[in-house]
C-alpha cells in the first residue's frame, strides 16, 4: 500500500506553548511522500519541535 500527503495549505496560524508547530507524517517503508506544502503567516512561541 502506498500513499502520501499533497496540496497542504496552512495560513495565519498562531501556536503558543505547543508540542509541535507543524507535523506532517507518512508511513516509513510504504512509499509515503510529502508534496506541495504551503505555509504563510505562521507565528510560533515556546515550541518543543518546530517541524
Amino acid at each position: 500500500m502506498s500513499g502520501g500527503i499533497e496540496d497542504v495549505r496552512a495560513e495565519d496560524i498562531v501556536a503558543i506553548n505547543s508540542e509541535s508547530g507543524i507535523r506532517i507524517k507518512t508511513a516509513i517503508g510504504r512509499g509515503g511522500y510529502v508534496k506541495d506544502v504551503y505555509v504563510r503567516g505562521m507565528t510560533m512561541q515556546t515550541m518543543k519541535y518546530v517541524f
